[in-house]
């Protein structure tokens, strides 16, 4: 997982360093009511949230995904996994499927977690890897998959279940509520926390464990306003070290196009706007190992990526895909508003699309062919991916090691056909 990592972290840096040189305004940096850095920016914005929980209209101009034309059952409304063992999927019904790998894989010694979210540990690779519903979870509007087995859905009524790594922190093999939390209405889950954007003030809320340097001194881990400022916030990026409380943080997306930042991180997120005029309309925080790895977000139809691994200070453009309208941008995968889908990186599983005799490994994103136009995209450990598409189905390609393709199998081949999961 380590080696993956390093590939990952290596193949955005070396994609950053591709970016121009051309000379951004500085930012002005000042200070909220909190003490905490904040970034002002100028440009647009776009909503993360489900028009039936918030009735503001999306910016113009704003990325929409295909219109969805569902011509299977179960119809799947999108996917979403963070490089993690599992993939799960949004019904448009509100139901939730996963699939892959019930914890981390070990072969003589399994450690089942609840990332698939069904009440009891799964230790069966055929039944791990077979897409089944999450028991007793309805009527959900949205729906994260975090690094690391944990994972949270939000229902329409504004409550959070959660479910997978540290049940002790509010994750279970089930999903269980996250009591004292206000109707929400954005979660987000990494690791062993969550967050959520509640609806009446959109105040930031976090949870999980006491000693993590995101929450205020003194928490018992239980859901708590975790910010003190007053400026409603649209969105939230989380990045949680595996095993250690100092390597966390907190980006918050405010309604007025500030970003408010902190943690512990080397390279901490605050230095995201350095010399920069930048306006996230999407913000993705993700983990590796114990560190918070790389940051990559969507500003103005460009794609930006840094990483704190390699102590980068500032978000350099990933120029390849400089001009797409994307929807979504997850580790070393996008969707844009066309539908089309890249993937760049390794290909040593075939998750470029195509045999690794025709094609090593692809610096530059190269397009997936895939059956129809997709909504959505996702990544599990080790170099497996799936789109959501057009017609309801969900396809996936690439690594199958932990059953992440959702095949009904476990298995050590290529896989660079996407091909449709079997429920």
């Amino acid at each position: 997982m380590a080696r993956t990592a390093r590939i990952v972290v290596l193949t955005l840096v070396s994609l950053a360093a591709c970016a121009g040189s051309e000379e951004l305004a500085p930012v002005d940096l000042e200070r909220d009511a909190g003490g905490n850095d904040v970034h002002d920016l100028d440009a647009g914005t776009s909503d993360t949230t489900r028009p039936d929980l918030d009735a503001r209209a999306p910016d113009a101009g704003e990325p929409t995904a295909p219109p969805l034309a569902c011509e299977v059952e179960p119809c799947f409304e999108r996917v979403a996994g963070n490089g993690a063992n599992a993939i799960c999927a949004l019904t448009t019904q509100g139901a939730v499927w996963c699939w892959g790998s019930d914890g981390e894989l070990d072969v003589w010694n399994p450690k089942p977690q609840g990332a698939l979210g069904r009440g009891v540990p799964v230790t069966d690779p055929v039944l791990a890897a077979t897409p089944m519903p999450v028991p007793g979870l309805d009527s959900v509007v949205e729906l994260t998959v975090g690094h690391g087995d944990a994972s949270c859905a939000l229902r329409n009524d504004g409550s959070v279940w959660c479910w997978g790594t540290q049940p002790e922190q509010g994750f279970s093999s089930a999903p269980s509520r996250v009591e004292g939390l206000p109707p929400a209405a954005h979660v987000v889950a990494d690791s062993r926390m969550g967050c959520a954007v509640v609806r009446d003030d959109r105040s930031p809320w976090c949870w999980g464990p006491s000693w993590s340097s995101l929450l205020p001194e003194g928490s018992d881990g239980g859901a708590t306003r975790v910010w003190k400022g007053t400026r409603p916030v649209r969105q939230i990026g989380l990045g949680v070290g595996r095993f250690s409380g100092t390597h966390d943080a907190l980006l918050l997306l405010t309604e007025d196009r500030s970003i408010v930042s902190w943690g512990t991180a080397p390279g901490r997120p605050s230095s995201l706007a350095e010399g920069r005029d930048l306006s996230p309309a999407t913000i993705d925080v993700v983990t590796y190992g114990r560190w918070v790895g790389a940051y990559r977000f969507i500003a103005d139809d460009r794609a930006y990526a840094w990483s704190t691994s390699t102590g980068d200070r500032v978000a350099n453009v990933i120029p390849q895909l400089d001009g797409t309208r994307l929807l979504e941008l997850g580790e070393r995968i996008a969707v844009d508003a066309d539908g089309r889908v890249f993937v760049w990186g390794s290909n040593a599983w075939g998750e470029l699309g195509s045999l690794p005799e025709e094609l090593l490994r692809a610096e530059a994103p190269v397009t997936v062919a895939l059956p129809a136009k997709a909504r959505s995209v996702a990544s599990a450990k080790g170099g497996a991916f799936c789109a959501s598409l057009v017609d309801g189905s969900i396809v996936c390609w690439g690594r199958n090691l932990e059953g992440q393709l959702g095949r009904r199998v476990r298995d050590g081949e290529l896989h660079p056909r996407p091909e449709r999961i079997k429920p």
